[in-house]
């Protein structure tokens, strides 16, 4: 929809694109996964993997990660095994983590499988929804690099991956004690010390 006066969207803006334009890019991931589903057993890893991820990871990233496996028709990617392997091992990671109260008691031993990232801003996520629709995860959000305020609590995946942040792909899953060292440590070398 176009406003005729300016030739701008109607439709609200969301990180650069409007919401006509993310509906798009939803339905065209669920088709190309469903297309993905549908073409031979040897995809079909690969379109559960999409699946999973859809709920954990940004719209406009999940297309990325999709073109480059080479799954989006008229699209060759040279690094394709990378993304595929990529693919694979996030849907794994993300099959795999513990739900809700799962790690309940293990303060910060519990396992942080997910980290997303936006700005100064960072959230650690330590257990995902129990629900099949991903609506919430469970983890320590640390807003605006402020450490101080940083604390536990549910996260809106909804919200989350609909403000542009990123799903950190390198991201290494390790105990909450760990990332709060790598956090302190981080800071130390910040403020000139080791």
């Amino acid at each position: 929809m176009e406003n005729r006066v300016s030739g701008e969207s109607a439709y609200p803006k969301l990180d650069g694109l409007d919401i006509s334009q993310l509906a798009v890019l939803d339905l065209f991931n669920r088709n190309v996964a469903n297309n993905l589903l549908n073409a031979s057993s040897k995809k079909e890893p690969y379109a559960k993997a999409a699946m999973l991820l859809h709920g954990f990871m940004p719209i406009a990233q999940l297309y990325v990660v999709i073109s480059g496996a080479g799954f989006v028709p008229g699209t060759k990617a040279e690094e394709s095994v990378y993304f595929k392997n990529m693919l694979l091992e996030m849907g794994e990671r993300i099959a795999g983590m513990p739900k809700v109260y799962e790690q309940d008691g293990k303060g910060e031993e519990a396992l942080v499988s997910l980290h997303y990232f936006k700005g100064g801003s960072d959230w650690y996520i330590v257990e995902k929804d129990s629900e099949k629709e991903q609506c919430q995860a469970y983890g320590y959000a640390v807003l605006n690099g402020d450490e101080d305020n940083a604390e536990m609590g549910y996260i809106s995946l909804v919200e989350l991956t609909s403000i542009g942040v990123e799903l950190d792909l390198h991201f290494n899953p390790c105990s909450l004690l760990e990332v709060k060292a790598e956090r302190e440590h981080a800071s130390e070398r910040g403020r000139g010390g080791r």
